[in-house]
């Protein structure tokens, strides 16, 4: 399938973690643009705060790329949810563009953002650093 058939979408949920928080888990598929995040940051927000997560699992492996203005809307959904209580984001991503801009927007926001190609290496990096 070309990655212009995939339908973008935003989807979240929150597993139990190691100790006592939990993990929030967002998977983007898609184009990734900012109506699409806007229409999302707040929820996902609200969730991380309603259940003490201090982690995140963004999975980027089905995202066919992002439009403009989304690193910018990117880099203000990472410093919120830093202040939400945020410390530690494990991206999921197998585009090497996307795991670099990554790591470029989370410069200096005091935040531990890592790459993984494969989700299971990512969740046994969040659930050793409870």
């Amino acid at each position: 399938m070309h990655h212009s058939q995939i339908r973008s979408a935003v989807r979240s949920s929150v597993e139990a973690g190691a100790g006592d928080v939990g993990i929030v888990r967002v998977h983007l598929q898609g184009l990734i643009d900012t109506p699409m995040l806007d229409g999302r940051l707040g929820e996902l927000i609200e969730r991380i705060e309603q259940h003490t997560s201090d982690a995140v699992l963004c999975d980027l492996r089905a995202a066919a790329g992002y439009g403009p203005g989304t690193p910018a809307r990117a880099r203000e959904w990472l410093m919120r949810a830093h202040r939400a209580g945020v410390r530690r984001v494990a991206l999921v991503a197998s585009s090497s563009v996307l795991r670099t801009a990554a790591l470029m927007l989370a410069r200096n926001l005091d935040l531990d953002l890592r790459c993984f190609l494969g989700e299971a290496e990512a969740l046994r990096w969040l659930n050793t650093q409870n």
